[in-house]
């Protein structure tokens, strides 16, 4: 059993930067990466690698049960349901790993890939040995709330994917290359979070404390493998109806797009979903801190998008190259996308805090449902997928915060009325824009960065004159359980 120490309000909120700060730190240390790699290697690279990542990836899925999860929401001692936890993951891990080994060339064929993608899945079939080894410590330093440490297993395998990539592609090594990079990356995040979390890796099983987690992971399996269809379906119908080219291309605006919903919900989904669970085991409401939570979410998230929307297209060809030119309306199209998903990884932190992980199945398979309604006429074009992913991604956002409402007993008008002022506040920052167009004063990029910032200084004043100032305050009902968690 782990000893519990009380901590102050002081070390929630320094957990809380923590927790940006390694989520941040590991997407701009990829970020600057990517731009170095999109002038060393093409598109098709990038599409043949995401195609191979989606398959581990896939499999993951049937390795973790959910058990990670109810590890970070369980209360009681680390033993034994950490190593009941290692040793059922780690075992399914290495199965999955021997099947894409061997089965790589039927693989490739069923998502129309030839040997070259086949050469890759079995360059990458490690993953999910390596994501099995580092979930267990990974999650037992988000369970201490000890996102210091946590942060380290997030900035080193970031760091070694971009040297190991770089140096790959100067090589000439190609879409291997990049494939090695991820192996050598999530080797390095393995290593990092078992020596970090001071855990002794060992095999043995409970077969009491295994029922006991899977009754609660069981949903979180069924809705993470719900969302990931959902979230992955884009790569892989666009890889084989139109090619890893496109697919290339597509990823790269995807991956900017979702960007700022990627590293909020990674704050989020880590500190909230902790904080929530703790009010719920206090049998504290959470409502309160559920509104302040989106009041700041929904002002950040609308500055972030309208940048990367308007301003990302004009920046896109001049850093990553004119061969990546084509990403610069699928980026504008992505950026509604990457909205609402930031928004959606809220309602699944009070889902799981709630122990209602059926609903987040039952949003995701809502989505999917409307996603295949929507491919009655499939499109030729990767803009035309583009629009109706977004389209199904927005509208199931929006369900799962009307059922995140209900869940916690907020009325609809109250809910809404909440996100009203940012959205208000970036009505006013559009015009701007839309001003400053009609005068024709964005036409250079001086003109468009004066435009930028007087629309980023209308928006901050409207900040600053609503409630949602005081709320960074307010957010007390989220410090108070990071300080009594142990």
């Amino acid at each position: 059993m782990s000893e519990r120490r009380s901590i102050t309000a002081r070390d929630g909120a320094v957990a809380s930067l923590w927790a940006l700060g390694s989520v941040v730190g590991a997407r701009g240390l990829t970020f600057v990466a990517g731009i170095a790699l999109a002038h060393l290697l093409n598109p098709s690279d990038f599409g043949l690698v995401g195609l191979a990542l989606v398959v581990t990836s896939t499999l993951s899925l049937f390795q973790d049960l959910g058990f990670g999860k109810a590890l970070l929401r369980d209360g009681g001692d680390e033993e034994p349901a950490a190593s009941t936890v290692f040793t059922v993951v780690v075992v399914l891990a290495a199965g999955l790993s021997a099947l894409v080994l061997i089965e790589a060339r039927h693989i490739a064929g069923l998502l129309g890939g030839g040997a070259e993608l086949a050469r890759v899945l079995r360059v990458v079939a490690p993953v999910p040995v390596l994501t099995a080894i580092s979930l267990v410590p990974a999650t037992l330093l988000e369970r201490r709330l000890d996102f210091r440490r946590r942060a380290w297993t997030e900035w080193g395998p970031a760091a070694a994917f971009g040297l190991g990539a770089i140096g790959a592609a100067l090589a000439g090594g190609g879409e291997l290359g990049l494939a090695a990079a991820q192996v050598l990356s999530l080797g390095v995040g393995a290593v990092l979070a078992v020596r970090l979390a001071r855990f002794r890796p060992r095999f043995s099983f409970n077969r009491a404390v295994a029922v006991s987690l899977f009754r609660f992971g069981r949903w979180v399996t069924l809705a993470a493998l719900a969302a990931f269809v959902f979230l992955n379906a884009d790569r892989a119908v666009i890889g084989r109806l139109l090619g890893s080219q496109d697919l290339g291309v597509y990823l790269l605006a995807f991956g900017l797009a979702n960007m700022p919903a990627t590293i909020i919900s990674g704050v989020l989904g880590r500190v909230a979903f902790s904080a929530f669970s703790q009010l719920e085991r206090e049998g504290r409401a959470v409502r309160g801190a559920y509104l302040r939570t989106l009041s700041l979410l929904v002002w950040t998230l609308v500055p972030l998008a309208g940048l990367m929307g308007w301003v990302g297209p004009r920046l896109l060809p001049a850093v990553y190259g004119s061969a990546w030119a084509a990403a610069a309306p699928l980026l504008q199209i992505l950026t509604v996308y990457g909205f609402f998903r930031g928004l959606a990884g809220l309602s699944g932190a009070v889902f799981l805090a709630r122990s209602r992980s059926d609903l987040s199945l039952t949003v995701n398979l809502v989505q999917l449902s409307l996603l295949c309604l929507l491919l009655v006429r499939p499109p030729n074009s990767v803009e035309g997928w583009a629009y109706i992913f977004t389209a199904a991604m927005s509208l199931g956002g929006t369900l799962a915060l009307v059922t995140s409402f209900r869940l916690i007993g907020v009325g609809q008008a109250e809910g809404w009325g909440t996100m009203t002022p940012a959205f208000g506040a970036g009505t006013i920052a559009a015009l701007i824009v839309l001003g400053a167009r009609a005068m024709g004063l964005d036409g250079t990029n001086l003109g468009t960065a004066g435009t930028a910032v007087c629309a980023l200084l209308a928006y901050a004043i409207c900040f600053l004159k609503s409630r949602a100032r005081s709320d960074l305050v307010a957010l007390r009902p989220l410090a108070e359980p990071l300080r009594r968690a142990a």
